[in-house]
């Protein structure tokens, strides 16, 4: 159908070489522990991130990421909604007294 028999291809079979094919699943931005411990002040003063007592509610979805992971560490109790952990993360949370929540409909830890 490509070579000899184009004119045919083109005049009744258009669609013949379309943009057929399959959309490359998008990654979820993630963060580090460290990047997100440094913009804590900055997301606080922003309202993207709330006080609750001590901790400190974060939604990853709010700042554009969607997945935690678990290069640096933590100084302050964070509660951090996310897609996705990874599971260094998770430990890591845990241990500074704060915890992993997992938004509903989306990947496991």
């Amino acid at each position: 159908m490509h070579k000899h028999k184009w004119s045919y291809t083109v005049k009744y079979e258009p669609e013949h070489f379309g943009k057929e094919g399959f959309a490359r699943p998008k990654k979820a931005k993630a963060i580090n522990l460290s990047e997100l411990e440094k913009m804590l002040p900055e997301l606080v003063e922003k309202k993207l991130a709330e006080k609750e007592g001590e901790m400190i509610k974060v939604n990853l979805k709010k700042i554009g990421c969607g997945k935690l992971l678990g290069a640096g560490s933590v100084s302050k109790p964070l509660v951090v909604e996310a897609e996705a952990f990874s599971r260094s993360a998770v430990k890591k949370l845990e241990a500074a007294g704060g915890k992993a929540v997992l938004i509903s409909g989306t990947k496991k830890i």
